[in-house]
């Protein structure tokens, strides 16, 4: 006959564990109802020992010597939270139950205490401390839970088992406050050996959905996936995106002391940033050059760059964009996140794949963006660019007008031909007088809102192309 543990949630969630053959162990979860009950739904058995063992609630004497163990029941169970087991099905009344502050009945010889006899109310026959109990020998079981013999001598307060009052240290959560996994994994350290209950509550609106269980590892680790992992209680909802999950930790060791309670939150978060751009020149003749551009505000930045341009990163380098939106990776002083960067700079005649990805706290990624910087240390210097519209950012009636830009060229190299590119429209001649240049774009030339940058290189008097400016 198979026999299941029955567990009742509060919001009517229903959660039926099989008993294995043997002993069954299950961590007892504050405010659940259990009973036990056959494969019919019916009666388990005519009569059982309910008993009291450290902090747990144990029941024996069940069909085909199977036994349960609800460990923590009278350590983690609270009377603002209680948990109960119903005496129905196995001896009792259905309106029988055994709560944490049921009293018991009496001292067991072999140690623990006796919750419940048949015709017996614990509150009754119980004196009011553990260590005042009087002992009654155990007799036999018939017709009921269990059957006593006259009250014995005193026999004092033997309670038997681990002396262990010592709780475990809070749990730690690792995983993070934000997830891009609709099913999270959870994961932290705790005491080695102890169980780690955790309870989820989908959406912060102070009900708990959701429980699982689970072995703290002997490093002190443990790992909740809940794609895989079977509730002891309720079920996971479906997590929308955007939505805040508050967590409950809480670990019991093996003498059933109970941790404080961790909390937590975890926010479900599967949008990508947007693609970053690479603002920064890609001709120069600085060979540890500032590679920039802009990302969403907060996101992680990686900059990879492929030296010999084989399609394998070879150096990496990650930033995190300011509140601004903007990022900066200077390759002359920034650490490697991977790789090494040979004699800790570029070729001095060189060209290199750079490719940029943003990612958020929730591990979504953006795509790449891409581009080939070029490192000549023999061409002229860059030109300098003035700041634009007198902040670098066109607004809408500065739009509507004509917009000049305006710089200077190294003076070994005045009135060389300067070129400027804004954006994705072609380069074009800027006029030079002396040191200096300008240009004038049409307001039909303007390019789209955006980030749109502005890229200005000149001739030499060598005739090859000077570094960029941006």
């Amino acid at each position: 006959m198979a026999i299941i543990l029955e567990a009742v949630a509060a919001n009517g969630a229903v959660q039926r564990v099989p008993l294995a053959d043997g002993a069954t162990a299950v961590p007892a979860q504050p405010g659940l109802r259990y009973r036990l009950i056959n494969d019919a739904g019916g009666r388990v058995a005519p009569a059982a020992l309910v008993k009291r063992v450290d902090g747990d609630l144990v029941v024996e004497g069940l069909p085909e010597d199977k036994s349960l163990s609800l460990q923590g029941f009278f350590t983690r169970c609270t009377p603002q939270d209680a948990c109960s087991l119903s005496m129905e099905n196995i001896g009792g009344e259905p309106d029988e139950a055994v709560t944490p502050a049921t009293q018991p009945v009496a001292a067991l010889p072999e140690g623990g205490f006796l919750m419940y006899a048949s015709g017996m109310t614990a509150s009754a026959a119980a004196p009011p401390r553990e260590s005042e109990f009087s002992f009654k020998p155990l007799v036999g079981v018939a017709g009921g839970l269990a059957i006593l013999g006259a009250a014995g001598g005193g026999g004092g307060g033997s309670k038997g088992g681990s002396s262990d009052t010592t709780p475990p240290a809070a749990p730690v959560i690792t995983s993070g406050v934000f997830t891009n996994n609709p099913k999270p994994v959870f994961a932290g350290t705790a005491e080695p050996g102890s169980t780690l209950t955790m309870t989820l509550d989908v959406g912060s609106n102070g009900s708990s959905d959701v429980t699982y269980s689970t072995r703290v590892a002997s490093d002190g680790s443990w790992r909740i996936d809940t794609a895989s992992a079977t509730p002891t209680a309720g079920s996971l909802p479906t997590i929308a995106e955007g939505v805040t999950t508050s967590i409950a930790a809480r670990a019991t060791d093996a003498a059933g002391n109970a941790s404080p309670l961790t909390t937590g939150t975890v926010t479900l978060d599967t949008i990508a940033p947007g693609t970053p751009t690479i603002d920064s020149p890609l001709l120069t003749n600085d060979a540890t050059p500032l590679i920039e551009g802009s990302a969403d505000p907060g996101a992680i930045v990686t900059v990879s760059l492929d030296l010999d341009r084989n399609g394998t990163t070879d150096v990496s380098f990650t930033t995190t964009a300011g509140s601004s939106g903007t990022y900066a990776v200077d390759l002359g002083t920034a650490t490697p996140t991977s790789g090494t960067l040979p004699g800790g700079k570029l070729g001095d005649l060189s060209t290199t794949d750079i490719s940029v990805v943003a990612s958020d706290l929730a591990g979504n990624a953006s795509p790449a963006a891409t581009a080939v910087l070029q490192v000549d240390t023999s061409i002229p210097p860059p030109p300098t660019i003035d700041t634009i519209a007198g902040d670098d950012a066109i607004n809408a009636t500065e739009a509507l007008q004509p917009v000049t830009i305006t710089g200077t060229l190294d003076p070994a190299h005045a009135d060389r031909p300067v070129s400027v590119q804004w954006g994705t429209l072609a380069p074009r001649a800027a006029t030079v007088t002396g040191t200096d240049w300008t240009i004038t774009f049409a307001p039909a030339d303007i390019p789209a809102d955006g980030v749109r940058t502005v890229r200005v290189t000149y001739v030499g008097t060598a005739g090859t192309t000077s570094a960029e400016a941006t």
